[in-house]
């Protein structure tokens, strides 16, 4: 401020700052250097486009296929400021103030519970913790055990934000093929074999159920053999399963018509669900992890790791020097909803409602793929569990042999109006220039209603003619 002459502030006049702040790119750490923006992100600013259809995957609560007054179940949930009589979950007031690391005592019980009744453990010292979500969890899980340099085994294709986590922490991701069941032991098991890298392979990351991007599901043999051969090279297990509850049971694809209740019947609820790989797990090598975004709402932010106690102190420790704790309001309008509202039979019935849907929009897709694109101009891998279906394109010359063809496909589909996932952005080569020579692309059934699904396939069908599909 400049005195004036009478002694009083005179006030500089008020504008818009036209300077830049300096450059101190070059004080930035290697680890901040290294981070890149997570391609899946990017997505969103098409999701808003007046007239366009997502097949992007992305949840969306209102778009459920069956019977819309049940989600309306869980919206109308809530806390009072005191605890209320016969209720477990804790109070607005206390759910308002700093907590304890591990989770509100309500929730923290539950997610032992929950892993006790769905997922019997082999040993006697396991332990859960929550995160804020999976992408934490995944970091903090990661970091147990690698530091930046360590090789970490992944399926050649996996989840866009893995790859993004894993690159940014400094670590290698060495790639093992896959089939129609995910990751295939036998690869596994030379890759370990073959190994000469600096630091030695130590951990495993898996999505063994309704894999992203390729919707592979692992048998119970396959499980077993993965396991085995983690056990022959001492391999720490990443077990991160957010679609386990949305199996399918091997129900065979069917028409509209033929979606009777006795079709619906044999879904394997939570009865005849696949063991877990922590299910299978004897020796306690096994670190999974979970969440509730697929199952109830993508930003809850809630979600849990479970392994042995020693895991999960370590776990703790990095929580309380970091995010501390997950909001108070998700934890206690979960726990309200799981605990009070829901309880066990409520949970289940849920878990069989989503099933229901997701196995209808997945036959949906899928007839009209089989409609519009017929059995030349693409092949599909036919999904048993989650929210994807994985799509190659089968393109005539000169298409076929256009250097980065499936970004050119993916700006085409846009100016349809019908958005898909690329397959290169989940690609886990370092240089991913040569995989977009591939056309492959990753649909979702998730977000886009029975209609819109109908519609999209068309779209699509519409896009690849522009290319000399054979429809």
């Amino acid at each position: 401020m400049l005195a004036t002459k009478t002694g009083t502030a005179e006030k500089p006049a008020s504008s818009t700052p036209t300077n830049r702040g300096l450059d101190f790119t070059e004080m930035l750490s290697e680890i901040t250097r290294s981070r890149k923006s997570n391609p899946m992100k990017a997505f969103l600013e098409h999701i808003n486009k007046p007239g366009l259809i997502s097949l992007g995957g992305v949840i969306k609560p209102g778009t459920r296929a069956h019977d819309e007054e049940k989600l309306n179940e869980y919206t109308e949930i809530s806390v009072k400021k005191s605890v209320e009589d016969g209720s477990k979950v804790e109070s607005l007031n206390s759910l308002l103030q700093y907590g304890p690391s591990t989770g509100v005592k309500s929730l923290s019980h539950y997610f032992s519970h929950h892993m006790r009744r769905y997922h019997t453990p082999q040993y006697s010292n396991m332990e859960s913790i929550m995160s804020v979500g999976s992408t934490d969890a995944l970091n903090k899980v990661a970091a147990l055990f690698l530091t930046r340099g360590d090789p970490v085994v992944v399926c050649q294709w996996t989840y866009p934000a893995v790859i993004e986590t894993f690159a940014g922490a400094g670590y290698k991701m060495v790639s093992v093929g896959m089939d129609n069941e995910g990751m295939n032991p036998e690869a596994l098991d030379r890759v370990c074999t073959e190994w000469t890298g600096p630091q030695k392979l130590k951990v495993v990351y898996l999505i063994p159920t309704g894999q992203n991007p390729t919707g592979a599901t692992m048998s119970v043999q396959r499980r077993k053999d993965i396991y085995s051969v983690c056990q022959k090279h001492n391999l720490m297990i990443i077990e991160d399963d957010p679609y386990y509850f949305i199996q399918f049971g091997g129900l065979p694809v069917v028409h509209h018509e033929e979606q009777s209740e006795s079709y619906f019947s044999k879904l394997p609820g939570v009865e005849n669900l696949l063991p877990s790989l922590l299910s299978l797990d004897v020796d306690g090598r096994v670190v999974r992890m979970d969440t509730f975004s697929k199952l109830i709402t993508p930003n809850t932010r809630i979600g849990w790791i479970t392994g042995q106690d020693y895991f999960i102190d370590a776990i703790l420790k990095s929580t309380e020097s970091t995010v501390q704790q997950a909001s108070g309001f998700s934890q206690g309008l979960i726990s309200k909803l799981l605990n009070d509202e829901w309880k066990d039979a409520g949970f289940e019935e849920h878990i069989r409602f989503l099933q229901v849907d997701y196995i209808s929009k997945r036959n949906c897709m899928l007839n009209a793929m089989e409609k519009y694109l017929g059995n030349k101009a693409v092949s599909v891998v036919v999904p048993d569990s989650g929210m994807f279906i994985w799509m190659e394109i089968n393109l005539p010359e000169p298409h076929k042999s256009t250097p980065g063809i499936a970004d050119i496909i993916f700006n085409k589909l846009i100016e349809n109006n019908i958005l898909l996932v690329s397959g290169w952005q989940c690609h886990t080569s370092q240089d991913t220039e040569p995989v977009k020579n591939y056309p492959y692309f990753r649909l979702a059934y998730s977000f886009a209603t029975i209609e819109q699904i109908d519609s999209g396939i068309q779209r699509v069908a519409n896009t690849l003619k522009e290319f000399g599909c054979d429809l």
